[in-house]
């Protein structure tokens, strides 16, 4: 195991238990249940290599996401931000297709995915092969574009200044297209500053095909 997280209860010294973890050649990790402030991670949060943000109270799966943790997690991100680091901040309940966007949306990279997988009608094989649709589509429309290809299955990079526009620039253009794009600079190493993200896993085949042509005309001819 590489990774230990911590719930900051779990012990009255969480200061010198991430940094035992860290002693060891492990990753430290802080888990925040909702009820539990970004307060807590504050003066810690130097010693953190993962910042894992709950959307549901722990407990048993099958839980609705708690929408109300999307401020929660956009403050974590600028957090993050501010120490300049690459820390994954990941979300832990009720993700699914029709959630995993709004998550993205607020600054969550990482997410854990359990019983939207086996709640599919046509099983687990079916909820994957559907993302994966979807994530195909996208490439599609991109095909051509200089585009970094996901690893996983819910959001895609595309990079900005070898068509002639900066990140904010494009998602501004876009926007005024009806495509929402976030702009990345800020999240992270400073070759974020040459990416926009586009957020598909909750996005159906037929829009994500109207992609291209409205990239098209987003983009200076």
């Amino acid at each position: 195991m590489s990774d230990f997280s911590l719930a900051p209860g779990s012990t009255i010294h969480l200061h010198r238990a991430l940094g035992r973890i860290r002693d060891l050649g492990k990753t430290a990790g802080v888990v925040l249940n909702p009820a539990t402030p970004l307060t807590a991670i504050e003066y810690v949060i130097e010693l953190c290599g993962v910042i894992l943000i709950m959307t549901v109270n722990p407990g048993f799966g099958g839980q609705d996401y708690i929408a109300t943790m999307e401020p929660k997690i956009a403050e974590a991100r600028k957090m993050i931000d501010a120490t300049g680091r690459d820390i994954p901040l990941e979300v832990d309940g009720g993700i699914s297709s029709e959630t995993i966007g709004a998550a993205a949306a607020a600054g969550a990279d990482t997410f854990v995915v359990g019983s939207a997988l086996f709640r599919h009608p046509d099983g687990i094989a079916a909820c994957v092969a559907e993302w994966e649709r979807r994530r195909d589509a996208l490439l599609g429309q991109l095909a051509g574009y200089p585009v970094v290809r996901p690893a996983g299955g819910w959001s895609l990079l595309l990079e900005t200044p070898p068509l002639g526009l900066g990140p904010a620039e494009l998602s501004a253009r876009l926007l005024a297209e009806r495509v929402a794009a976030t702009p990345m600079p800020g999240w992270g190493a400073e070759v974020a500053e040459r990416y926009i993200r586009f957020v598909y896993s909750n996005e159906p085949v037929p829009r994500l095909e109207l992609l291209r042509q409205r990239l098209e005309r987003a983009v200076p001819g």
